[in-house]
């Protein structure tokens, strides 16, 4: 949706207003234009569109595919019959410039273009960059990417940069134009002629890091021509600063990046281009663990770039304390022993430990799945997993071998005890699993109207306190739940009590307990109490909550 501000006033509704649709139809548009305030709409006449005849896509200006080409995936790589409208701009003197991309992105839409249209015309033209820029700007060959970012240079009219939104290897692209779309100039590219392999690539911008150390992935090198340290993907939002040209920012799929001297692009220099996101990471953190002692008040799991450990809360962390060696890509569970807390194991790929804190970790011989949870015992003297669609195991050995437990369903989420060394507990097929003899056999305690699935949480210093946490899947705002709600046992899972001011709990931990209060350690809830969705924390073992989200 993009207001044209030229048909406003302070005060009143702007009355040109552009909306791009999703209409994967053949032979249909996918820009409308409203010149009423959004009363009524009307699709704009002369617009590129697309049709198909059998299995073969044709859209104006010449962009063609087949519905049935499959990916990498083995899915169909593009089976709409259309371009989508992916982002738009307006420049100073009218003049819309759109993006588009054959899918919705950012895995798969491996054809694009880019068009302008000037309403005082009602001109349509076609810009894209395959059309004008060099073939050893396009990876040596036609492009495989729909285009995303789309920024516009509001003081200089015609200059312009957008973005392959989906360029995976070797690099992500981006093209500027400083004449409307006529000629164009890519980032990076092949010296030509590429008369052999791997080509050498010739860079026209610098990428630093050194705010966010761990988008260099443990400097892994890769093989020629992929970069190891990448400009980005999934790159969708970029925008150059309307009040100082030289300033774009853009998005990816890991940071944002952005520069200060973007145009010397124009003059054959050299753009300085750095993460921005500075505190901030583009991830999902998916485990928090605090260990009661040691420098480190914080270890992480998170999404992408494993995690890390945090000695310094005020900071970024730096490339020592992430998790390179053994790389885990994506990590989704962290556990340390309650007993000996210098003792940690992370799980992703695959299961790493350490007994300095962190300091150094190492992996197992053996590895038996993938993701999942994991659990350390109270001592450390060994460790379960549950990962993703295989059977829970354990291991005595830091992951040299690993045996099947029994009777313990798979998916299961788990937790160890806190104070007894060979208690570990599950909560899996709607049932509480306990096991006393270290995770070798479980058995089904006779507790019922427990959830399917949720997350298990034992309690520091007390032995068989334990809280099952049944929270609903939300999606788009909304959120579905069958048997939701948090519950509680002083007993290693013989009989539970489900607390009826707690409608919904998706994540459960514990700190210090109130000073003067009664002595059980802090709850702190991720849920819904009493009709509010929030943060809350409980300093009566869940007989009220305060709502502390900020």
């Amino acid at each position: 949706m993009i207001f044209d501000p030229a048909t406003g006033t302070p005060g009143s509704a702007t009355q040109t207003i552009y909306a791009g649709v999703a209409d994967g139809r053949s032979g249909q548009p996918n820009i409308y234009r409203s010149t009423n305030g959004g009363s009524t709409w009307a699709a704009i006449l002369g617009q590129p569109t697309c049709t198909q005849s059998g299995n073969i896509v044709t859209c104006t200006g010449g962009v063609t595919w087949d519905v049935t080409a499959l990916g990498d995936d083995g899915l169909p790589a593009t089976p709409k019959a259309s371009l989508l409208a992916k982002q738009g701009q307006i420049d100073s003197q009218g003049t819309l410039y759109i993006s588009y991309s054959s899918w919705a992105g950012p895995y798969r839409g491996n054809f694009g273009d880019v068009w302008k249209f000037v309403p005082g015309t009602s001109t349509w033209t076609q810009i894209s960059p395959a059309n004008a820029a060099n073939g050893y700007c396009l990876a040596g060959g036609a492009p495989y990417w729909g285009y995303g970012g789309l920024g516009l240079d509001m003081q200089n009219p015609g200059t312009l940069v957008v973005a392959a939104v989906n360029s995976w290897w070797p690099d992500g692209q981006l093209f500027r134009s400083t004449d409307g779309g006529g000629t164009w100039k890519c980032l990076w590219e092949y010296q030509a002629p590429v008369t052999g392999w791997p080509p050498t690539v010739i860079k026209h911008f610098s990428l630093n890091v050194a705010s966010a150390p761990w988008l260099a992935h443990g400097n892994l090198q890769k093989p020629a021509p992929e970069a190891s340290v990448k400009l980005g993907w999934m790159m969708e939002g970029l925008k150059i600063d309307p009040f100082n040209a030289n300033r774009m920012m853009y998005g990816t799929g890991e940071t944002l990046y952005g520069t200060t001297n973007l145009s010397a692009w124009d003059t054959g220099g050299t753009v300085s281009i750095s993460s921005m996101a500075t505190g901030m990471e583009q991830t999902s953190v998916l485990s928090l663990v605090s260990p009661p002692s040691g420098t480190a008040h914080l270890f992480s799991a998170v999404g992408d770039v494993g995690g890390w450990r945090h000695d310094n809360l005020d900071a970024a962390p730096s490339m020592a304390a992430g998790y390179i060696v053994p790389d885990s890509g994506t990590m989704t569970s962290i556990d340390y022993a309650e007993l000996s807390p210098s003792f940690l194991v992370r799980v992703g790929s695959n299961a790493a430990f350490t007994y300095d804190s962190g300091g150094n970790w190492f992996q197992g011989n053996a590895d038996i799945g993938n993701y999942g949870t994991v659990a350390a015992a109270a001592n450390a003297s060994r460790v379960l997993w549950a990962p993703d669609g295989a059977p829970v195991s354990w291991s005595s050995d830091n992951g040299s071998s690993w045996n099947a437990s029994a009777n313990i369903p798979q998916n299961s989420a788990i937790a160890s005890d806190r104070v007894s060394t060979t208690k570990f507990y599950g909560l899996g097929g709607s049932k509480f699993w306990v096991s006393t003899d270290g995770g070798a056999t479980f058995t089904a305690s006779a507790a019922a109207g427990l959830p399917e699935s949720g997350e298990v949480r034992a309690v520091f210093g007390r032995e068989g306190d334990v809280w099952v946490a049944g929270g609903a899947q939300i999606s788009g705002g909304s959120s579905t739940c069958t048997v939701c709600g948090l519950w509680y046992t002083a007993n290693s899972g013989s009989s539970f009590t489900k607390l009826a001011n707690v409608e919904d709990a998706n994540a459960i931990g514990f700190g210090m307990a109130k000073p003067g209060g009664a002595g059980y350690p802090a709850i702190f809830l991720a849920g819904k109490v009493e009709g509010v969705r929030a943060i809350f924390r409980s300093d009566d073992v869940g007989a009220t909550w305060i709502n502390i989200t900020d």
